[in-house]
């Protein structure tokens, strides 16, 4: 983790059974979504979207005993990667978990477009079965099922590598009104896997034309990892 963070952490998460799936996009298709002063980033010209799901487990604050952390839950964001004040990080285009209660405290707490979804993760032998269905009537035909198997070998993960700039990113960027903030994270480094899909998406995020997001993503799995929050900063005024 390069970046030197302001404040110490203030809650903690693990993430297990972690899937990324990531697909180039037209840079004037994303930009729309990204707010100004925010800049979208891209890669060798290109600009990306990715899909993570994982299951997440022992969310509490820190200084919490494990043994009576937050349930479980379910998560699947969607994200693009952008930057600021010359920090990299991630711009959540949705994010949709399994719970009520996580979904309210946090659109409330961190005003991200969270919404709730029916979800389940089941595994079967050697691989894992994710599906996701929104609940709210105005998305309900939004869905995802993915089946996947992490295979054996790891990915070429080092800086400089696609793998790299689009999972070795430690803050997400909001703005909250005409406030720049900055939502950052700590944990070690990635390591990822190489991982067969089987992907049936319908939907998923309606303004960027399903060509796009095809059934063949690039692909990262990897086991776990715990991930620090940090005290939001606020980075700037953003005037119109």
């Amino acid at each position: 983790m390069e970046y030197i963070r302001r404040w110490p952490w203030i809650a903690q998460q693990e993430w297990h059974d972690v899937l990324f799936m990531h697909w180039p996009v037209p840079y004037d298709l994303l930009k729309p979504y990204v707010p100004n002063p925010i800049t979208l980033e891209t890669f060798e010209g290109e600009a990306w979207i990715s899909i993570i799901l994982f299951r997440a487990e022992k969310s509490r604050p820190r200084y919490m005993p494990s043994i009576i952390s937050y349930p479980s839950f379910l998560q699947m964001n969607i994200r693009t990667y952008v930057h600021f004040d010359g920090e990299p990080g991630i711009y959540f285009l949705s994010v949709d978990v399994n719970r009520l209660f996580t979904m309210i405290a946090a659109k409330r707490l961190l005003q991200l477009p969270y919404e709730l979804a029916d979800m389940k993760m089941e595994h079967l032998q050697n691989q894992l079965l994710f599906s996701s269905k929104r609940i709210n009537q105005n998305h309900s035909d939004r869905k995802v099922i993915v089946k996947y198997r992490p295979l054996t070998n790891k990915v070429s993960h080092r800086k400089g590598t696609l793998s790299y700039w689009l999972t070795e990113r430690y803050c997400f960027w909001m703005m909250f009104g005409n406030r720049i903030v900055k939502g950052p994270l700590s944990h070690e480094m990635w390591t990822l896997y190489h991982s067969e899909l089987d992907v049936s998406m319908v939907k998923v995020f309606q303004s960027i034309p399903q060509k796009y997001l095809h059934n063949n993503p690039l692909a990262h799995y990897a086991k776990s990892m715990v991930a620090y929050l940090h005290p939001f900063e606020q980075i700037g005024i953003y005037k119109r």
